[in-house]
C-alpha cells in the first residue's frame, strides 16, 4: 500500500540511500511513500500504454519514458510516473529529468495500492504550470484496462517567459 512512513522529513538523497528490495519508493513534500512492485496487469497496461504513445511522441520530437525513472523536483520531491513524456534536450533524449525540468505528460495507472496517492498527491504536483508549460489533457483508451478508465484532466494555462 503507498502509505507515508513516520514522520521525518525525508531528501531525495536519503530516498536513494534506500536497499533495492523491489519496492517503488518516492518522496512528496518530505514525506516518504513506499508501494509494493506493480503487478503485471499494471505493467500491460503501461507497457500498451507505451507502445501507443511512443512512437508518437517521437515523431513530434519528444520522448516517452516509463518507471522506474525519477522525476526530480527538488531535494523533497520525486516521484515515478508510470508512464511521463518530456521535451528533448537539444534534440537528444535527455539522461535525467533535470536536463530539461518540464514534462508533457504524466500517466499513473492505478491500482489499488497507490490509487489514493496517484490521484490526489502526485496529480497535485504534475499540475504545475511550470512543468506542462503548454498545458494538459485528458486522454481516453477504451478497452485498454476495463470498460470503465477513470480519466482525470487538468487545464493548465500556457507559461508565458
Amino acid at each position: 500500500m503507498g502509505m507515508p512512513l513516520s514522520h521525518m522529513d525525508w531528501t531525495v538523497e536519503m530516498v536513494n540511500a534506500l536497499p533495492d528490495d523491489g519496492n517503488r519508493y518516492e518522496v512528496i513534500d518530505g514525506e516518504l511513500l513506499v508501494s509494493p512492485a506493480p503487478s503485471l496487469f499494471h505493467q500491460s497496461a503501461v507497457g500498451k500504454l507505451y507502445l501507443l504513445l511512443a512512437p508518437y511522441a517521437d515523431a513530434v520530437g519528444l520522448d516517452a519514458v516509463f518507471a522506474p525513472a525519477a522525476v526530480t523536483f527538488s531535494a523533497r520531491r520525486e516521484v515515478q510516473p508510470d508512464l511521463f513524456v518530456l521535451p528533448r534536450n537539444d534534440g537528444r533524449p535527455a539522461k535525467r529529468f533535470e536536463d530539461v525540468g518540464q514534462l508533457m505528460l504524466a500517466v499513473e495507472v492505478l491500482s489499488p495500492h497507490s490509487a489514493r496517492t496517484d490521484r490526489h498527491r502526485k496529480r497535485a504536483r504534475f499540475r504545475s504550470p511550470l512543468l506542462f508549460p503548454l498545458g494538459t489533457r485528458g486522454v481516453k483508451a477504451p478497452g485498454l484496462l476495463s470498460a470503465r478508465p477513470s480519466i482525470h484532466r487538468s487545464a493548465i494555462s500556457p507559461c508565458r517567459a
